[in-house]
Parts: C-alpha cells; structure tokens; sequence
C-alpha cells in the first residue's frame, strides 16, 4: 500500500502542493493566486491521495476532484438555504 507523508508548517497552499508535485509526480489544476491566500501545516503519513487531500483541505473553503489522475481544486460554492 502506498504510503503519502506531508510535513508543512506555514506553507502556502500552492506551495505545499507543488512539494507534492515533485515527490509524487501528481498532476494538479488550480488557481494559483486563490491557493496563495491559504497558509497550510500538516504532518502526518498517509494512505492515500485522498486521505492526504482532504486533511489538507480541512477548514478550508476549498474542495477536489480526482478526474483522470488530476487533481482538480476549486473554492466551495455556498448551497442556497431552502425557503
């Protein structure tokens, strides 16, 4: 099982995901001028892409989608309350 590890503390969004890039070649679509705003610390060893993502994301009004092997990254769209 492939293992993911992580160790950012401070981090930039963008940059931590290029730190990703490089050590586990994934492939990524995302605004760079909106991941900037976000600053990121994590560490941990993961399962998956996936796992590794979502903790990633947590709190953060950020969500992605896996399409093809991208990752595709995106702000989260408010739901209308139902009146």
């Amino acid at each position: 099982m492939p293992k993911y590890e992580a160790a950012f503390s401070h981090l930039p969004l963008n940059q931590a995901l290029l730190k990703l890039k490089e050590r586990y070649n994934w492939q990524y679509s995302f605004d760079d001028r909106l991941l900037s705003q976000f600053n990121t610390s994590l560490t941990g060893t993961f399962t998956s892409k996936e796992a590794l993502m979502d903790a990633l994301l947590k709190d953060l009004p950020l969500t992605y989608e896996l399409n093809n092997d991208v990752l595709i990254l995106y702000r989260l769209t408010p739901k209308p309350i139902p009146w």
